[in-house]
């Protein structure tokens, strides 16, 4: 072929959508009714500090500094065909350290009382060090 057939068709035009975002109204409904939920320090942080889904799900414990406190962004979970997996940040600006409210740290406090509380939990029943 001396041209390609492709140089003679129009790409079909991307429209974007403005993105939906709640109001304060909405947000403040929304942490009401998860109240309580083992995942309200996760909405806390999506909603306060303005974290993606993926930067919530690769947060380790020590990226949280609940004295100073922040969260830092060292890595971020995301779902490919084979699972999930973890990586680096897309971009030098995506690795941050994020301020949160003292509802966010207290609501993390909590979280991590019950973490420790199921690991307890875990090793009577599976033993020391148990993968469960």
């Amino acid at each position: 072929m001396a041209r390609s057939p492709a140089e003679d068709v129009d790409p079909p035009k991307i429209t974007r959508r403005p993105p939906t975002v709640w109001n304060t109204d909405e947000v403040a409904r929304f942490l009401k009714a998860a109240q309580g939920d083992r995942y309200y320090a996760a909405y806390l942080l999506a909603v306060g500090a303005g974290l993606r889904r993926g930067e919530i799900l690769g947060l380790r414990w020590h990226d949280i500094d609940l004295i100073q406190s922040a969260v830092t962004i060292h890595q971020s979970l995301v779902h490919v065909p084979s699972g999930n997996l973890i990586q680096d940040p897309k971009t030098a600006g995506s690795r941050r350290t994020v301020a949160i409210s003292p509802d966010t740290v207290d609501a993390l406090r909590d979280r991590l009382a019950a973490w420790r509380h199921e690991k307890q939990l875990e090793e009577k029943v599976y033993g020391p060090g148990s993968p469960a």
